[in-house]
């Protein structure tokens, strides 16, 4: 059972690592926008490649049983790591959605209490500016 838990978690931080590298501003941006070429013409093979966190452990997920094997949490082959690797993907799968909304969330409380913030403030400036004109 905490076999599983490794792995998914390995899944988890590989995939969430492509799609951060990927995102606007970063430096595998230009992958993105390729896939988005891609994607627009029709075809869907592109989506757990690059483009969806949700879909991409469904195929990440050979990459993470090979980081497994390569730092040592998998030491030998055993039959149960086959039937283990739909688990893999549908946990890093939740996981992945669960981390990127909770981060899609914050940052979007942030963008929206910064420009609160600066209304406020300029609000604020504005009245004592207009206060002490005698307005």
């Amino acid at each position: 059972m905490i076999l599983l838990f490794e792995l998914i978690i390995i899944c988890h931080v590989w995939v969430i690592g492509i799609t951060i590298v990927t995102q606007p501003g970063m430096l595998l941006e230009s992958v993105r926008e390729w896939g988005n070429k891609i994607h627009d013409r029709g075809e869907k093979w592109i989506e757990p490649v690059f483009l969806c966190h949700w879909c991409a452990p469904s195929l990440h997920s050979i990459f993470a049983y090979g980081f497994a094997f390569a730092i040592g949490v998998i030491n030998e082959f055993e039959w149960k790591l086959i039937w283990m690797y739909p688990l893999v993907a549908m946990g890093a799968s939740l996981l992945n959605g669960i981390v990127w909304g909770a981060h899609k969330l914050i940052e979007a409380k942030t963008k929206y209490y910064i420009n609160a913030e600066k209304l406020k403030y300029f609000d604020i400036a504005d009245r004592k500016a207009k206060h002490k004109r005698g307005q």
